[in-house]
């Protein structure tokens, strides 16, 4: 007997998220240098950088 599921599109709040994160972490980025730890901020940023492509997010929720 196959199942059904529903699908959420989280692509907006996905992006709004890394876009927010990579507004911090420029903003921080000072900090990050003063305190010797520019290898945290540029695997940050790395992070942000490859998310905020056309990505899309989608949830799944299934029915059984």
């Amino acid at each position: 007997m196959p199942g059904t599921y529903d699908t959420l599109d989280l692509t907006a709040e996905n992006r709004a998220h890394w876009m927010r994160k990579k507004q911090a972490l420029l903003g921080l980025k000072d900090r990050f240098e003063s305190e010797g730890n520019m290898f945290l901020y540029n695997n940050r940023m790395d992070e942000c950088e490859g998310t905020l492509h056309e990505w899309s997010r989608f949830l799944y929720i299934a029915k059984v």
